[in-house]
């Protein structure tokens, strides 16, 4: 007997001639799963399993699932349950850290609101080689800076612990207004764009307890501090002295209007229902955003990319010129579907 058995007949030849059922080899078989004559053929230690092509018109081998196969799909099946596992605990880790930075956020509010006569700024994660200098620099620009009445110096005290730079700072302002518009352009922003990490600005808390420690002042001293607050003062006072309230008012708001064109404001930038499901999504669209800037070459200025309600995002730049490319490119824009409504901030309700 051959080692192949002839070809078998065709289902519709026997269909019209079931006698020729007796003809087939008794090594082959019908598998009604496949619909294809089949037969195993034993070589050595080998036994192999062969289909019938009745286009080739010949027995061919069949491809059965090898055990290499079955190990290769359980690897896949658990490097897939690997990935499903670390997105879970990437996303459990996300909201842990979205619900850290709303309870900070919310402790920080209600931190300047105690704080409301407060004149000064504390600062934290700045840069080992940071100077009194460029703080004065950077904060001197959303308010005039306090200064000491023994070397005429901003007032600002960089901290130490046993000779160790902290990396905060204690930074006074004259006015206690320019606390709140320090924290809402400097808070997590970066004090160099080279910088990895972000300062954090906050309301300065004075400790009541110290404060009656500390050594009363003598009347010389306080003499000099007042005629250092009389200078920083008359600064302001001679630089609107002949303008009438009106004229003062409108000189007020171009000045912030300067500092609030350096923020760009876009609304509708996502779905509030999806950004509360997914706590990557933020990150994603800051990706998004600094991946666009890049392309303008405006990318590097950034300063801050901040999330708000009913889908608003904002952008704080160092140049007002780069705030204004921003808005011009991203204007009326599409993102995932909507279009984006883009501005300055304070230009629309």
């Amino acid at each position: 007997m051959s080692s192949f058995p002839g070809p078998p007949p065709t289902a519709d030849a026997l269909e019209k001639n079931p006698e020729l059922i007796k003809s087939i080899d008794e090594r082959v078989f019908y598998d009604q799963n496949s619909k294809k004559w089949l037969f195993e053929l034993t070589e050595g230690d080998t036994t192999n399993e062969y289909e019938y092509n009745f286009d080739s018109q010949q027995w061919t081998l069949k491809i059965l699932p090898n055990k290499r196969s079955r190990d290769e799909a359980a690897i896949d099946e658990e490097e897939e349950q690997n990935k499903l596992e670390l997105k879970r605990l990437k996303k459990e880790r996300s909201m842990r850290i979205k619900a850290e930075i709303a309870k900070l956020k919310s402790e920080r509010l209600e931190n300047l609101k105690k704080n409301t006569d407060s004149t000064a700024v504390y600062v934290t994660n700045l840069p080992e080689d940071v100077t009194e200098e460029e703080l004065a620099t950077t904060f001197g620009k959303y308010g005039l800076l306090s200064e000491d009445y023994n070397t005429g110096k901003a007032r600002i005290k960089l901290q130490y612990e046993d000779e160790k730079f902290k990396r905060e700072a204690l930074i006074i302002y004259l006015n206690k207004e320019s606390v709140p518009l320090s924290i809402e352009m400097l808070d997590d922003s970066l004090l160099r764009q080279t910088d990895k990490e972000r300062i954090r600005v906050e309301a300065a808390q004075f400790n009541s307890e110290k404060l009656k420690e500390k050594k009363p002042l003598s009347e010389e001293e306080k003499k000099r501090i007042k005629q250092t607050n009389d200078k920083l003062k008359a600064k302001v006072t001679n630089w609107d002295e002949d303008l009438d309230e009106a004229s003062k008012l409108e000189r007020f708001n171009e000045a912030k209007r300067k500092i609030l064109d350096k923020i760009v404001v876009i609304d509708q930038m996502f779905r509030e229902d999806e950004y509360n499901k997914d706590p990557m999504l933020e990150m994603d669209i800051k990706e998004d955003i600094q991946e666009e800037c890049n392309k303008l070459g405006i990318g590097n200025d950034i300063t801050k990319i901040s999330f708000e309600e009913n889908g608003r995002v904002k952008i704080k730049f160092g140049k007002i010129e780069l705030s204004r490319i921003c808005i011009e490119k991203f204007n009326g824009r599409y993102f995932d579907g909507i279009k984006l409504e883009v501005h300055v901030e304070g230009s629309k309700s």
